[in-house]
């Protein structure tokens, strides 16, 4: 039970750091995003500033491991070379995701993505096919073509997005903005072109709350987490099922990085009930951390630490600020 407890707070600060301004409820808070809005209906949706995540963010991150920058070069590489797409080109990206249950019981990631630069979309494209050197097939789908590729081996979508594809299928959205997911999602992409099924706009006005974040995102929460033994306690399993939205966003500051995010219960009582069950186990989480294996246990005492906790009616709103060195050792831990 006691390792189960410890884990929660190591799950909480890895959510913190998925691609996860004030996250006060303000109508004018909210910003409008094109990209995002042109997305399929999703689970969750989020909006990656591509140049300053590449340019900015990841060089900060990992200034003192060379071997990961050389890693995530690596894998930008590998996707270009096997896709003909090269994801430095890219200024902004919005992802829509579905959740769906595998038949293992484990959740599934379903992503379409709008990917916009300065670049030429079916030029890209050629390019794209040109390097699969035909192993690719080409479907019609309203009257457009889409182009699904099979690579030798899976790669990470874009060379940097967790989601691995068995399959990704390309389009050209507009002359500047390439469309890919997998096929299903990329039709619902087209789809959503021509209006119909498009996201939720409440969802695309929580993502792009902070205009001036690296990354922003909205959603609902994925059935999976409700499961209390991935989330190792009842408690903490049923104070999760009372939460109807989450968004939040991650920039960088001066020191360093912050995180936030905000959880939207169903009710104040609700979101209450929440907030006081995350700062028990903040302070459970301070108490066991120590006995993590090697590293672990500091890394997330730092965390636990810089992690601040504050209800507002229906609202549980968490923010991590970390100086560069912290997250940096952090993230090399997770």
């Amino acid at each position: 039970m006691r390792r189960r407890i410890a884990f929660f707070p190591l799950c909480l600060i890895s959510l913190l750091l998925s691609p996860v301004g004030s996250a006060q409820r303000s109508a004018s808070s909210s910003v409008s995003d094109p990209l995002l809005a042109a997305l399929p209906a999703s689970d969750a949706i989020m909006f990656v500033d591509a140049q300053r995540l590449l340019n900015e963010a990841l060089p900060r991150l990992y200034a003192n491991d060379t071997a990961k920058l050389n890693q995530i070069n690596s894998e930008l590489d590998q996707f270009k070379s096997r896709t003909g797409i090269d994801p430095r080109s890219f200024e902004r990206i919005a992802i829509g995701a579905n959740f769906t249950s595998a038949p293992s019981g484990a959740t599934k990631v379903e992503p379409a993505v709008l990917a916009r630069g300065r670049f030429n979309a079916g030029a890209m494209i050629a390019a794209g096919r040109i390097a699969a050197k035909g192993k690719y097939r080409e479907e019609r789908y309203g009257g457009r073509s889409i182009y699904i590729f099979t690579p030798d081996e899976q790669v990470k979508l874009l060379g940097l997005l967790p989601a691995k594809l068995g399959e990704i299928a390309v389009t050209e959205f507009d002359a500047h903005t390439l469309a890919l997911g997998t096929p299903a999602r990329v039709r619902a992409l087209l789809d959503a072109q021509k209006g119909r099924n498009r996201v939720n706009n409440d969802l695309v006005a929580l993502a792009a709350r902070n205009a001036n974040a690296i990354i922003g995102f909205g959603g609902t929460v994925p059935p999976a987490i409700f499961d209390a033994d991935i989330m190792g306690n009842d408690e903490v399993a049923n104070a999760i099922r009372a939460v109807k939205q989450f968004y939040g966003s991650i920039s960088t500051t001066a020191r360093g990085f912050e995180l936030l995010l905000t959880a939207r219960s169903q009710s104040p009582e609700n979101a209450k009930y929440l907030g006081d069950t995350i700062v028990a186990v903040k302070q459970i989480g301070g108490a066991l951390a120590s006995q993590l294996p090697g590293n672990r246990g500091r890394l997330a005492q730092i965390a636990l630490n810089n992690l601040s906790i504050a209800t507002q009616g229906d609202e549980v709103l968490l923010r991590l600020e970390l100086a560069q060195t912290e997250m940096a050792e952090l993230m090399r831990g997770l």
